[in-house]
């Protein structure tokens, strides 16, 4: 845990995935204090980058190694300035596309991916299902619905998927009128306390532009264009 804080956040985090890394015109000297870093790890028995967090980083790491500086610039520079990504799942694992085909940065595998299904009211309870995707789908513990304002304000309901990764839940709306009025993060919480996003596929970039399509203040559907 130690080397890993060492390697991934420390150096990949902290040294390359931040704008001074891209705004620097002289990144020989990342690069460099990278190499020196790396030099402490010629007597491991595995990988450097086999315990890292983020698939992400991981992927950083062995552009690195492969001397591929441009597309790991370029790489951290479009993960940087693309808030909306696209995933794909081949053969039930979940993917990052990026805009570099043919390259080892094409697709990055993710540890899971939750794609949201449904969810509406009916009776007292609101009833929400979930398709998740990934390695990791036994880990998911809790839907979590978290006050924006104040992270320490939170409720969370037991989640788990099925064998085939659907998870189903009905919430009563007797537990959600306890909440005060604000905003609130939905998103589970697996392997005790990472988070993971709900994606509504709802929105797609397209040419630099975002369609999205959304439910409007009376329920009805709306679709918005906007330039990204």
């Amino acid at each position: 845990m130690i080397l890993n804080q060492l390697y991934e956040f420390d150096c990949i985090t902290r040294l390359f995935d931040r704008q001074h890394f891209l705004k620097n015109k002289n990144k020989e000297n990342y690069f460099a204090k990278y190499r020196k870093v790396l030099e402490t790890a010629t007597d491991l028995n595995y990988g450097v980058s086999d315990n890292f967090f983020h698939t992400f980083n991981r992927t950083l790491h062995q552009l690195f190694i492969e001397d591929n500086f441009q597309l790991m610039e370029d790489l951290i520079r479009w993960n940087k300035k693309t808030k909306l990504k696209q995933y794909l799942v081949k053969d039930t694992l979940p993917y990052m596309q990026t805009p570099f085909t043919a390259t080892s940065a094409e697709h990055i595998r993710v540890p899971l991916l939750a794609i949201y299904q449904s969810g509406y009211f009916e009776g007292d309870s609101y009833k929400l299902s979930v398709k998740t995707f990934g390695e990791e789908t036994e880990k998911i513990e809790e839907l979590v619905f978290r006050n924006r304002r104040d992270v320490n304000e939170e409720i969370a309901f037991p989640f788990h998927p099925d064998s085939d990764g659907n998870s189903s839940i009905a919430i009563p709306a007797a537990t959600l009128e306890k909440l005060p009025s604000a905003s609130f993060l939905i998103f589970i919480r697996y392997d005790v306390y990472r988070k993971l996003s709900i994606l509504r596929p709802e929105q797609v970039e397209y040419d630099k532009r975002i369609f999205n399509f959304y439910t409007t203040i009376n329920s009805n559907l709306g679709f918005k264009i906007t330039d990204n």
